[in-house]
């Protein structure tokens, strides 16, 4: 069969089904690996104990890679988290990718703790697993082992409009065994010392809360469970309240553990089941909470009382109602934050009862909006007592996700009615979540309410200070930074007051390693998914690689003028380097002119250069530099979509050159093309009008598949594999 091609056609022959290997013309880059010659004393060998920890350190790592699966992220990058990324250390982007490799998965996860328990009681091997551990999941999810570890970084946050929720890892044991009655005074001290720390730093960073509702975004949390020696008495007294509610014919509609009300903590005392050991358990957990509370109020620092399991649930409930009365005046400041889980079916019944509690009581509501994060104990549990009808929690994720929703516009709705009716709000929210939908719908909802508009020359839309201190948003410290970022770059404050707030967790690497497994224990599901571990790996691998692939470097015999090709995500640069821009510099022509003498082939490095960098690399690096706020602002390859050849190819072309001004190179646009009549490959073929194909197969370049992966960050510049 005859076909009719154009003269110098360039023709690709692609054998079927299996792939094509494209050997690049322009892979001539120097691989250099020189080093300073002089020699010195210790070179001829490592000191041993050094070389144990890089192999065992080395050999953990690549054990848990080799485990780690290499699920895609679909999720499309944002521009205000790609700008943030590029200000982060590569170490602490490298720790973080290394510990999210682990979590996304899901068998490391379910080993984690068992795991770290049996390395550490082997000599040696302690030591290199506590360092590699130290140096990945401790830095990347925790603040610090002291409070004082943790002052840098939450002033580095909230340099970046963010504020923190500290807190200290008091965590009681999931079997309810009992905790030694001197661990919890030490840790209760913890909680005192990390309010004193958040209220001097408060009154330094945010020093009038008057605008603000009384708040300043320096928190402390604590968790009832880990400030009693038992928690069975929590359950004792859970479920005397549950009796007593159900002989005065409460909450007979409302699924378990039922709504807060009035003589809840008398009935958690004194009902049946509560032995006098519960009793003096109880008592002593509130004078705790009690001298808890009080020091925040002196240091004006907001308490988040973490919500627990449901079968601990009443008494809780009972303990934040009553506090909240006693702590949340309307006319003065307001202390105390509970918090709500939306994955229990009672919580659109809650929340509306809240609301309505805290106007027939005449004080404020605080508290945290969570999703829940005991939904798989929650459903053992309940199967195992043998209960019957559906369990506490939603039976599916969309009936969680529809809770939290609805719960983010009935308590936008009612913030905006309240300022609008006096100037000022009862309800102060924090909307703590992962889920990228969720934050998009609340920051939707501000703009549609009208608590947040967008002013002229303003890319964030701008919320009233009132408002601010009525609404907040929430992630863990070293988790879903990318949302955090798409926050901060959507709203602010005019005065910059924190809209969204990390939550911070510290102490020592050995009570901080059961936190960390059972937080990625019971997300083990959130961790695998869209969104969680895998797709966290993605990102920050993606920050550390080039944004950026290399094509030819063209230079001229006439002259010093150069030409850098690459690629960066879809597109293609064409940045032409002309020696005469430079004459304005002697500094900078001098240096340009030193890069370009060591592209020449016969270029032989000087021995006084020391450790010798790969020449184009370091000319890339070089020229570049200016170019990356353009770079970084061209949208990521869409990994759902399907490349070709043909996009390698026939990409659209950029053409820039580079000139000096005020002694800064500063890239000059000079047009777009799309690129077809400058593509980099092919085959020229004979000048014929007619070609016989009929020998081999023939496909267009739109035909076929140049794959990508999670961890692309451009186009390959010259495809080294393809599939038809």
């Amino acid at each position: 069969m005859m076909f009719s091609v154009p003269t110098r056609q360039r023709l690709f022959l692609v054998t079927r089904r299996r792939p094509l290997v494209v050997a690049s013309r322009f892979n001539s880059r120097l691989a250099s690996t020189l080093r300073n010659p002089a020699s010195r004393p210790n070179d001829s060998c490592f000191n041993s104990k050094r070389a144990a920890y890089a192999a065992g350190g080395t050999s953990l790592a690549i054990l848990g890679l080799m485990w780690t699966g290499r699920n895609r992220c679909d999720a499309p990058d944002d521009a205000r988290d790609k700008r943030a990324l590029s200000t982060v250390p590569l170490t602490k982007l490298l720790s973080g990718w290394v510990a999210f490799a682990f979590c996304s998965s899901p068998t490391w996860v379910g080993m984690s703790e068992s795991l770290y328990n049996i390395l550490s009681r082997i000599p040696l091997v302690s030591s290199i697993t506590n360092a590699v551990v130290m140096q990945t999941f401790f830095n990347q999810f925790l603040g610090g082992q002291t409070i004082a570890e943790c002052i840098s970084k939450i002033e580095a946050l909230r340099s970046e409009e963010i504020g923190t929720l500290l807190g200290y890892n008091i965590e009681a044991e999931l079997d309810g065994s009992s905790k030694d009655m001197q661990l919890i005074l030490e840790q209760t001290q913890h909680v005192l010392s990390s309010i004193e720390a958040q209220g001097k730093l408060s009154r330094r960073l945010w020093p009038d809360t008057t605008a603000t509702g009384g708040d300043n975004r320096c928190w402390v949390r604590i968790k009832v469970t880990g400030l009693l020696s038992n928690p069975v008495a929590l359950y004792h007294g859970s479920n005397a309240i549950l009796n007593a509610r159900a002989e005065k014919g409460l909450d007979k509609d409302v699924p378990y553990p039922g709504l807060p009300h009035d003589g809840d903590w008398e009935a958690a005392l004194n009902g049946d089941g509560v032995t006098h050991a519960d009793r003096k358990e109880l008592v002593a957990l509130r004078a705790v909470l009690e001298k808890i509370i009080s020091k925040a109020r002196e240091n004006n620092v907001r308490i988040v009382i973490d919500a627990e399991q449901s079968w601990y649930q009443p008494v809780i409930d009972s303990l934040t109602d009553e506090f909240m009365q006693k702590y949340n005046s309307l006319d003065g400041p307001a202390t105390c934050i509970a918090s709500f889980q939306a994955y229990l079916r009672r919580y659109p019944q809650f929340l509306d009862q809240q609301i309505e509690r805290a106007d027939k009581k005449g004080y404020k509501l605080l508290f945290k909006q969570v999703r829940g994060a005991y939904m798989v104990t929650e459903a053992a549990r309940w199967k195992k007592e043998g209960r019957e009808g559906l369990g506490p929690v939603w039976p599916t994720k969309a009936d969680t996700d529809a809770s939290y929703n609805n719960g983010i516009e009935k308590t936008l709705s009612t913030v905006t009615d309240q300022i609008q009716q006096t100037g000022r709000s009862r309800i102060s929210a924090v909307f703590a979540t992962h889920n990228s939908i969720s934050v998009d719908l609340g920051i939707k909802l501000l703009e549609k309410y009208g608590v947040a508009k967008r002013m002229p020359g303003e890319d964030r839309l701008v919320i009233s200070s009132e408002a601010a201190g009525s609404i907040a948003f929430a992630q863990l410290y070293g988790m879903k930074d990318d949302l955090t970022n798409k926050i901060t770059g959507s709203v602010m404050t005019a005065g910059g007051f924190p809209l969204v707030v990390k939550s911070m967790s510290y102490g020592d690497l050995k009570e901080s390693l059961p936190f960390l497994a059972r937080r990625a224990t019971e997300n083990k599901a959130v961790l695998e998914g869209r969104g969680g571990a895998a797709a966290e790996r993605s990102r920050l691998g993606r920050s550390w690689l080039p944004v950026h692939s290399t094509l030819r470097y063209r230079s001229s015999t006439k002259d010093k003028n150069t030409q850098l090709n690459v690629f960066v995500s879809s597109k293609r640069f064409k940045i032409d380097l002309l020696a005469a821009n430079f004459e304005s510099s002697p500094t900078l022509l001098e240096e340009y002119l030193r890069q370009v003498k060591r592209q020449e082939p016969e270029y032989i490095p000087d021995t006084n250069e020391g450790e010798f960098d790969e020449p184009l690399e370091e000319m890339h690096d070089w020229i570049l530099q200016p170019f990356l706020p353009i770079f970084n602002s061209i949208p990521s390859l869409d990994l759902s979509r399907k490349y070709t050849l043909e996009n390698c190819l026939f990409s659209e072309e950029i053409h820039y050159t580079v000139k000096v001004v005020g002694g800064n190179l500063v890239p000059a646009f000079l047009e777009k093309t799309d690129g077809k009549k400058n593509h980099l490959v092919g085959a020229i073929l004979p000048s014929s009008s007619y070609i016989d194909y009929s020998a081999f197969p023939v496909y267009h370049p739109s035909e076929i598949h140049v794959p990508v992966n999670a961890e692309s960050t451009s186009l390959p510049s010259i495809p080294r594999k393809v599939f038809i």
